[in-house]
C-alpha cells in the first residue's frame, strides 16, 4: 500500500500519514516502510525503515550510506507513519508528491475501515486463484 504527502521545500516539517490497515512486523531482510526518491543536498535519496526495527531514516542512495538515522517511525498496530523535522534539505521531487509504500500485515486481504477509500495500481498489483477441489458430494453427520 502506499500514501503520499507533499513537503514544503527547504523547510523542515512534521508529517503524519494514517493507513487503513495494520503494518507488518519490522524483520532483517525486509524494509517494511520505502519512499520514491527525492533529492536532498545534491543526491539522491529515499525514506526506509531499519532493518529489525519500526525506526524510519534517510538513506542517500548516491553514495550508499545513512544521512539521518531517525527522521520518524511507524506503528505497527494502527498503521501511523509519522516524519519529524523532515524536509530542511529536501530541494525536489518526482511529480508532485513523495509516495510512502509500506507493507501491510497481512499482505492477502486489506480491509479498511469507515472513511477511506482504496485506489487499486493494476501496475504494481497482482492476484492469483487456486482451485478447490473440496468435495462438495459428501455429507457430513454428526
Amino acid at each position: 500500500m502506499r500514501q503520499s504527502f507533499t513537503p514544503t521545500l527547504n523547510t523542515a516539517g512534521d508529517y503524519e500519514l494514517i493507513l487503513p490497515v495494520a503494518l507488518a512486523a519490522p524483520d532483517d531482510v525486509n524494509r517494511i516502510v520505502t519512499s520514491t526518491p527525492f533529492t536532498q543536498s545534491g543526491n539522491t535519496c529515499v525514506i526506509r525503515n531499519r532493518l529489525s526495527s519500526t525506526t524510519l531514516e534517510i538513506f542517500d542512495s548516491t553514495n550508499g550510506v545513512v544521512i539521518q538515522d531517525n527522521i520518524g517511525s511507524y506503528n505497527q498496530t494502527t498503521g501511523k507513519v509519522v516524519l519529524n523535522g523532515f524536509g530542511s534539505n529536501v530541494t525536489a521531487f518526482n511529480g508532485d508528491s513523495i509516495n510512502i509504500s509500506v507493507v501491510p500485515a497481512n499482505q492477502n486481504t486489506i480491509k479498511p475501515l469507515r472513511n477511506y477509500i482504496i485506489n487499486l495500481d493494476t501496475a504494481v498489483t497482482s492476484a492469483a486463484g487456486t482451485v478447490d477441489f473440496q468435495n462438495t458430494t459428501t455429507t457430513l453427520t454428526t
